[in-house]
C-alpha cells in the first residue's frame, strides 16, 4: 500500500496528502435461522458511515456489495468495512470473499 494508503488491522489509513478516494467493498455472510436481509456498511474513523447496502437473504449465504465511488479523507482516516445487522438471525462473516478496495485518486 505504500505510504499514502496502509493497513492496520481491518482499516485502511489514509496517509498524508491524499484527499480523494476511490472505495468499494463486498461483504459474504453465512446467514442462519430466519434473517430476512443482511446489511453491509464502509465507515470512516469508526462511527461515519460513508455507505450501505443491503441484500435480501435467499437461503444460507449472502454477499452485500457496495459500489466503488469517490469519498473525501484526511490525513489519519481509517476505512473498514463492516457488517450490519440482520433480525432474527445469527451472521458469521466470512472473510475468505469479503473485500474492500481502497484506491488514491489525488
Amino acid at each position: 500500500m505504500g505510504d499514502r494508503l496502509y493497513r492496520s488491522g481491518s482499516e485502511v489509513v489514509i496517509g498524508q496528502d491524499v484527499e480523494k478516494v476511490i472505495v468499494g467493498a463486498s461483504l459474504f455472510t453465512e446467514v442462519s435461522g430466519n434473517g430476512p436481509y443482511v446489511w453491509a456498511v464502509i465507515t470512516k474513523n469508526g462511527t461515519n458511515t460513508l455507505a450501505r447496502a443491503i441484500v435480501q437473504n435467499r437461503g444460507s449465504y449472502a454477499s452485500v456489495a457496495i459500489a466503488p465511488y469517490v469519498i473525501n479523507v484526511s490525513d489519519g482516516d481509517k476505512l473498514a468495512l463492516k457488517f450490519l445487522d440482520t433480525p432474527n438471525g445469527t451472521v458469521k462473516v466470512r472473510g475468505y470473499n469479503s473485500w474492500m478496495t481502497v484506491f488514491s485518486i489525488s
